[in-house]
């Protein structure tokens, strides 16, 4: 019978190589130390198979562990070397080497088993190959595969004990970072108040680095500015220019830097500009107030006359069912425009025009001067105005708007007694039904669509432009989006 001698390699503490002196290998100690080393086989003197390998060294619990050493190949003949042991199994530390091939005189050395499992670790070094004699070299064995790695801490918006947040810059963060590439940040994402969505300076408007802008166009300095249809060097109302220089009463005549005056006169049984009513009066509860403006359920369809109390926006005479004031134009009613009050240019409470540019007569109790007898009449305007500046319903420079002395009422989206634009879409101020207006109205992310809506930005809901996430409303508010549309960031304390 062939001798049969078994051999190992362990690592020891160090990391070692350990021979054995024995054939068979030794048990691991399965603790926090290293795996026992397993024994060598010895060599083989005659020219026969060399002894085995010893066996594998066996697990620990944290060490490294090695297989055993190769026993030497015969002395002489075809002997081949012995087979290397099998590197042990580590829990947490490296798997151990596999034993290399032995070596023989005249025969091919063996194959090295292959390098322990690590679970947790490193998969273990393939053992070497042997070493020939005359024949063929011994191939070294593959290394097993690592064990998968132990369980890292999970920290996010769903598991935050134990980690802690960091918060990633971005524009709205009121802090100027980025790389240097924001001109502006006021705390905020959105356009209109003089740092846009992307921290780019509006016009108009001037911002520190960080911190809130300042409008460039002040009301009180005189100056009409963009946005402002009047300037009368103050910020008071019921002066004709009100405290934000964005209306004028169409009463007043306002020239930039210098006090309003008043050009219509209440109670003189004339509709002028800025007056609803005038029934001769100065008197509020009457149904024309002192400020000749209709008072609620009151109908005033003559200048100078007693005004009447109205039912369903007509008199008391008015047929039920389809009846005079409903809004709709039907059997005998030439005007119904379901208020029916008589003013200029609407209906009358019997469903009769009321005195309007166009009717035919010169109505001096409105300000007509004149009535048009054809299309673009030289000597009278569709207002009913001579030609003579503004209010006569003609744009001439440097009118920017003309609609009639009555109706450059200065209304949002119309025009401002002065003929200029009234506050409107494009202005630069947000006002009337706008959701935002800066003046560039490019529709680009976190700037305003042509129209004055919002184009898309963070807290929509919806992540476009340069947004990581956006959690709509709750931005800021749900530990994963920030109020900028930035991902929050957690890592293990």
């Amino acid at each position: 019978m062939r001798p049969f001698w078994t051999f190992q390699l362990f690592f020891a503490a160090a990391g070692a190589i350990v021979l054995a002196s024995s054939g068979c290998g030794r048990s691991g100690i399965t603790s926090l130390h290293d795996g026992a080393v397993g024994a060598d086989g010895p060599a083989s003197t005659s020219g026969v198979l060399g002894g085995s390998g010893g066996s594998a060294g066996s697990q620990s619990s944290a060490g490294a562990v090695a297989g055993g050493a190769t026993s030497a190949g015969g002395s002489s003949g075809t002997a081949s070397g012995g087979t290397g042991g099998f590197g042990g199994t580590a829990t947490v530390g490296a798997g151990g080497t596999g034993g290399a091939g032995g070596i023989a005189s005249g025969g091919a050395g063996a194959t090295a088993t292959a390098g322990g499992t690590a679970s947790g670790g490193a998969g273990g070094t393939a053992g070497a190959s042997g070493t020939g004699g005359a024949g063929t070299a011994g191939v070294g064995g593959a290394g097993r595969t690592g064990g998968a790695g132990g369980a890292t801490k999970v920290c996010d918006f769903r598991s935050t004990a134990g980690c802690k947040a960091l918060v990633p810059e971005g524009c709205g963060d009121g802090i100027n970072n980025q790389n240097g590439i924001e001109q502006c940040d006021d705390g905020n994402v959105l356009p209109g108040d003089g740092c846009d969505g992307l921290c780019r300076v509006e016009p108009n408007w001037s911002c520190p680095p960080a911190g809130a802008c300042t409008r460039r166009v002040v009301c009180g300095d005189s100056i009409i500015g963009p946005g402002e249809v009047c300037d009368d060097g103050n910020t008071l109302d019921n002066d004709g220019c009100n405290s934000t220089c964005t209306v004028q009463d169409p009463a007043y005549k306002c020239i930039a830097g210098q006090p309003c005056t008043r050009i219509s006169q209440c109670g003189n049984k004339r509709i002028e500009p800025g007056e609803q009513c005038d029934d001769g009066n100065s008197q509020s509860g009457d149904g024309c107030s002192s400020s000749c403006h209709l008072e609620a359920g009151w109908v005033c369809p003559v200048p100078g006359k007693t005004c009447q109390q109205a039912s369903h926006g007509c008199l008391p005479n008015c047929p039920p069912g389809d009846y005079c004031g409903n809004g709709i134009v039907s059997g005998t009613e030439a005007c119904d425009d379901g208020v029916n009050d008589g003013t200029y240019g609407t209906c009358n409470p019997d469903c009769t025009p009321a005195p309007r540019c166009g009717d035919g007569v010169v109505q001096s109790d409105y300000g007509e001067e004149c009535e048009p007898t054809m299309s673009n009449d030289p000597i009278c305007t569709n207002a009913c105005r001579k030609p003579d500046g503004c209010g006569d319903g003609k744009i001439e420079p440097p009118e920017q708007c003309d609609d009639g002395v009555f109706l450059n009422n200065g209304g949002y989206g119309a025009c401002a007694p002065s003929c200029i634009y009234a506050p409107h879409c494009g202005d630069g101020v947000k006002n009337g039904p706008e959701e935002c207006d800066n003046g560039i109205m490019d529709a680009s992310y976190g700037d305003c669509t042509p129209q004055c809506k919002l184009a898309p930005h963070c807290g929509d809901g919806v992540v476009n432009g340069p947004e990581e996430c956006d959690d709509g409303g709750l931005n800021g508010l749900d530990g994963n989006c920030t109020a900028w549309c930035k991902m929050m960031i957690y890592i293990p304390l």
